[in-house]
């Protein structure tokens, strides 16, 4: 997460220092040398104090206070191993010592033992309970081992001990938006900002929190301000250029990718974030597709060799700060491109796990011992497409006398979906986690099987999914592309969507389950009316809706809906603002100009509505004329909703999976002559329904009739069961 950029760090005032906040000598030890010596530390000259402290170690060998801040140097000077040995030493002789306990757990922390270091800053504040460095240095250790409710606890006791302090208020912020309370964060921004105007850390955790909340202009604000406090500080110039990017705002984006590598060549997450911003989210008038994607692989092309020039594990942050997402919605076959991806996270993640130290527990007892352990990977069990789609009826379905199943749920907190899926499954474990202790969980658990709903949205879920963390690794179609990585070995998607041949699109095994690939319950929603902006302005004139996110509308497949609406003469084309108005306002320029170039006002055609709650969506989905499906990457959950309401249907058949959501759908309907085949059909198509009433009203009956083979198809599941069976047979 960015905004953990300034979390954890290391600052004067609280970390190692002497004779400050609590009493740091032993009682009795007060001398003339002693006090010079702690002048000379406090002042920084460290020299001067270790020869002090050393002739008071030669006078005496067990000199408590000599020991304790020699060791305190060491540790300021990188030495951390010998500042424990000495810390302990004087430890050894008083162990009452709360700042020698406090500075012990810093050297600890400073080795990477964490552990040892949360139980001395425990023990310095079991002697002194208002040691305020020592209850900021617990939460920093508790931030490092990914307890941020520990952490969140650790700043607040900090903090009502000194409620002015800027720097403990700007440290507990990254924790709360690691916790899912952007609001809070906001909040500890702006008390540090009014106690410390200038505190750059303050700011740039603001502007990832207001990004959180979709508050994007303010973000990009508050970041411009840092940068313009200090123009040096890299990460500041690579979250412009994340927040720029998410604005589709290729150029800018770019250019503050290439300005944090110039301030810090090393920058990992720089270099990949660079490569995948050059693919927009939508394009726009003057963006040529093929340009975009060779720019695409010649930067890719420049990262493999980068990361061939560095140790791996300085490159492996890298993974996942940013994906190909935006390469799915090319209609062209990716799969060796992605191979060399995919062959890069794993590289990557492989040097990283080499340098863990996760201790696996035990393995647990099996409930059974015929029982098939399956385990499911998700950021998405909640309110959402995936859930919808794949996820939710197998967590339903699956034969709980043959499979034990768990969740492991990376999203954010939990919803009424989420509860149901707790309630579904036999084992359900909840974040937030940093990504060793995903680790150490999934592996104690010992899956058989591991399922990764989707792939490629989620970070965690792709670092994850480029390690061996079970027997046999599976992966489906929330994100419906290949995910090209080596460790993913069987690829879950269905019959009813792929196109004969589908195998050369995957560097997995394709799994073809029936039909539609997965159990789908008919949605419930009572239609809500819809005001204003979303009705059409004449019940007469077709509405015809395309409900498609703005990335899905390539380019290319503008003329299509040019020339419906030429055809029609009357009609409203319906698209969706999206929460990024960035987007939505890119493809509505791209949209007038390809109506303006055949002398048509696109304000007469086109209309951009409000994102809808899902009873409002499916009030217009009752009121609409037509449902005109996707080109290139269609829209399944959309499309099942406009069955479910028995509006017609336009699809268009693609070359690969992503691009036959809706094709599928009709086809298993026995609906085949909604289907396009090219350009002109679906043009054709889509004005015959809009101005042919009778056969509108005859192809909704039919839809109603025959929708009723796409819910609560078993045969998927079963066909799921037997592919677990036999795949865990070789390896159980």
């Amino acid at each position: 997460m960015l905004g953990w950029l300034f979390g954890g760090k290391k600052r004067a005032g609280s970390d190692s220092v002497p004779g400050r906040g609590v009493s740091a000598i032993a009682p009795g030890s007060d001398s003339d040398l002693l006090r010079a010596a702690l002048r000379h530390h406090d002042a920084g000259e460290l020299t001067e104090a270790e020869s002090l402290y050393r002739q008071l170690l030669a006078a005496d060998p067990d000199s408590i206070d000599a020991l304790h801040f020699l060791g305190v140097i060491a540790h300021q000077r990188g030495d951390h191993a010998h500042a424990v040995e000495l810390i302990s030493a004087a430890l050894a002789h008083y162990d009452a010592n709360a700042s020698a306990h406090n500075n012990l757990g810093c050297a600890l922390r400073a080795q990477g033992r964490l552990a040892e270091a949360a139980a001395s800053f425990q023990k310095a504040l079991e002697l002194t309970p208002n040691y305020f460095d020592a209850h900021v240095n617990l939460g920093r250790t508790h931030q490092a081992q990914g307890n941020l409710p520990g952490a969140a606890s650790s700043f607040r006791a900090a903090l009502q001990l000194r409620p002015a302090s800027a720097a403990t208020q700007s440290e507990l912020a990254p924790v709360l938006l690691g916790l899912g309370q952007p609001a809070e964060a906001i909040a500890c921004c702006a008390a540090a900002l009014q106690a410390q105007p200038d505190l750059p850390e303050a700011r740039f955790n603001m502007a990832v929190a207001l990004r959180d909340l979709g508050r994007r202009a303010e973000a990009i604000e508050q970041v411009e301000k840092v940068i313009q406090s200090k123009p040096g500080l890299a990460q500041a110039h690579y979250l412009l250029g994340h927040l720029l990017g998410e604005a589709d705002r290729r150029e800018a984006a770019l250019s503050y990718f290439e300005r944090t590598i110039q301030l810090d060549p090393g920058h990992a997450e720089a270099r990949w974030s660079r490569v995948m911003a050059e693919l927009p989210s939508v394009y726009g008038v003057h963006d040529d597709p093929r340009r975009v994607r060779a720019a695409f692989v010649a930067g890719f092309d420049e990262l493999e060799r980068w990361v061939d020039s560095v140790p791996l594990a300085d490159a492996a942050v890298a993974v996942g700060v940013q994906q190909p997402f935006r390469l799915a919605y090319q209609e062209e076959n990716n799969v060796d491109l992605l191979k060399r991806y995919g062959n890069l996270c794993v590289r990557l993640m492989a040097s990283w796990r080499d340098r863990q130290a996760t201790d696996v527990p035990a393995t647990p007892a099996h409930a059974s011992t015929q029982a098939i352990r399956v385990g499911i990977v998700s950021g998405h069990f909640r309110d959402h497409s995936v859930w919808h789609a794949i996820t939710k009826g197998w967590v339903q379905q699956l034969d709980r006398q043959r499979f034990i199943v768990a969740g492991f749920n990376l999203g954010p907190l939990p919803d009424e979906e989420s509860s149901k899926a707790v309630s579904l499954l036999a084992h359900f474990a909840q974040g937030p986690k940093d990504l060793p202790q995903w680790l150490q969980v999934i592996q104690a658990w010992r899956p058989d099987v591991l399922i990764y709903p989707e792939i490629g949205m989620e970070p965690v879920a792709l670092k994850l999914a480029s390690l061996r963390l079970a027997p046999v690794q599976a992966v489906s179609w929330g994100h419906p592309e290949t995910t090209g990585l080596p460790s993913m070995d069987y690829y879950l998607s269905a019959d009813g969507l792929e196109p004969p041949g589908a195998q050369a699109h995957y560097s997995e095994k394709l799994v073809r389950l029936p039909h539609l690939g997965s159990f789908f319950e008919r949605s419930r929603f009572a239609p809500a009316l819809t005001e204003g902006e979303d009705r059409s302005d004449d019940p007469a004139v077709p509405m015809l809706l395309c409900p498609g996110v703005p990335f899905k509308y390539a380019p290319q497949n503008d003329r299509v809906l040019v020339e419906i609406a030429r055809r029609l003469e009357k009609c409203r084309l319906v698209f969706f603002t999206h929460p990024s108005r960035e987007q939505s306002e890119k493809l509505r320029h791209r949209l007038a100009s390809a109506f303006d170039a055949q002398g048509l006002n696109s304000e007469r055609y086109v209309t951009f509505v409000s994102w809808l709650s899902k009873p409002r969506f499916h009030g217009m989905l009752a009121r609409a004329t037509l449902f005109l499906d996707t080109i290139g990457f269609s829209g399944f959950n959309t499309a099942l909703h406009a069955v479910g309401r028995g509006l017609p249907i336009v699809a268009w058949e693609g070359r690969f999976m992503r691009g036959r959501f809706a094709s599928g759908i009709l086809d298993r309907m026995g609906l085949r002559e909604l289907v396009a085949a090219t350009q002109q059909d679906y043009i054709d198509l889509a004005v015959r329904l809009a101005l042919d009433a009778g056969h509108r009203a005859a192809v909704s009956q039919q839809i109603e009739e025959r929708s009723r083979v796409l819910f609560e198809d078993l045969a998927p599941v079963r066909a799921l069961e037997q592919f677990l069976i036999d795949a865990t047979k070789k390896v159980r």
